[in-house]
């Protein structure tokens, strides 16, 4: 199946069964347009269809709006929230009164709740223009924080372990959400002057520990209770922010549509490392991580002070692993046909792919089960 004619198709009013039929015939729009109305008839299309696709005098929706509307929706109806059902896309106020095909404008119904909006005999279901936007902002808002609630489940999990946390940008983010940097671990930390009683990390040198760090952070006796610290914090933070996971919608297009500069994203796959410094004790030790697949490049640089443990320094942050990156998009940008996508990073992980089920969203090049409101009332 064609992709790009079946988008064409379905943007303009035509069911996905009868767009799956004229594909299998070897039509495309342009070889619509020059058969005769009774041909198209017997491909299945109504008058309506035909004459659309004949003038055009109803621009279909364009196609990224389409396709922001189905991720942000999670391809669910925004009414009874049933996934299991088909969805339409309804124009809140009709396109006989709006002309607008904006995605302001736009829905995610099932075709019950369409048949019910429409219905001016089932006056018990009378959803007003107002109603309708209500409820689509409110569902928006559920599926914003559906990423960062199973990235969070995972980091609870005790075997997965973040390699390196960026702590500057982790208090930062704390700070701003106004998450207390106090823990369980705040306590005991204290007593050896790491931590003070608000959690904010001390000076280094000013720690009441025999042997200060050298190598990496977390380089002394105790070095484990200052993980879990700051894993618990982290912890905090990916609960209360909007996170988009790049690994349901890792296409060009899609990335473009749907991520800018600000937006804190997740994403997993073959991370390659390469020191950028020839310290390896004390701060500044830059190191550079990469992910590249399908003309697409996820980078950044960070500290491998900051490591996590002996092994995430020396092995984990080494070479080519699987893992998973959390960071705040720098910039993005189109290179020689390459999306490059530069990361200021939170945290970097290997333990946190397995279990990760985060696919409740319609890929773009897999639209297949939608229809297209074409009713004027």
């Amino acid at each position: 199946m064609t992709t790009k004619t079946f988008n064409a198709l379905i943007s303009r009013g035509i069911p996905s069964n009868i767009a799956d039929s004229i594909i299998k015939n070897k039509y495309t729009l342009q070889t619509l347009k020059l058969e005769t109305s009774d041909k198209l008839k017997k491909l299945g299309l109504t008058e309506e269809q035909i004459e659309q696709i004949y003038h055009e005098e109803r621009p279909p929706i364009p196609l990224d709006i389409v396709t922001k509307l189905i991720f942000e929706s999670r391809n669910t109806c925004n009414i009874c929230r049933d996934q299991s059902l088909p969805i339409i896309i309804h124009h809140i106020i009709p396109w006989h009164q709006s002309r607008n095909n904006a995605e302001t404008n736009l829905i995610l119904l099932c075709l019950l709740c369409h048949d019910k909006v429409h219905s001016k005999r089932d006056l018990t279901y009378n959803i007003s223009f107002e109603q309708l936007k209500d409820l689509k902002q409110k569902w928006l808002k559920e599926t914003k924080t559906h990423d960062s609630k199973i990235i969070q489940g995972l980091i609870i999990e005790k075997k997965a372990n973040w390699d390196y946390i960026n702590l500057g940008r982790l208090l930062e983010l704390a700070s701003s959400l106004n998450i207390s940097l106090t823990t369980d671990y705040t306590s005991h930390l204290s007593q050896y002057n790491i931590v003070n009683n608000s959690g904010l990390l001390n000076d280094i040198e000013s720690w009441k520990i025999k042997q200060l760090p050298q190598y990496y952070l977390y380089d002394f006796g105790i070095g484990n209770y200052l993980y879990y610290n700051y894993k618990d914090i982290l912890t905090k933070v990916v609960g209360k922010i909007d996170i988009v996971n790049l690994d349901n919608i890792w296409s060009k297009k899609n990335l473009l549509t749907f991520v800018s500069t600000g937006t804190i994203i997740y994403c997993s796959g073959g991370l390659y490392f390469k020191d950028e410094s020839e310290f390896n004790k004390d701060r500044n030790q830059s190191r550079r991580c990469y992910l590249q697949k399908r003309n697409i490049k996820v980078e950044t640089t960070f500290d491998a002070y900051y490591s996590t443990s002996s092994s995430a320094k020396h092995d984990h942050l080494c070479g080519h692993k699987s893992g998973s990156i959390l960071g705040i998009i720098k910039s993005i940008e189109v290179q020689e046909g390459i999306l490059y996508i530069t990361i200021s990073c939170i945290a970097i992980g290997m333990n946190l792919k397995q279990g990760l089920n985060l696919s409740t969203l319609l890929p773009y090049d897999n639209i297949s089960a939608i229809d297209f409101d074409t009713e004027d009332d």
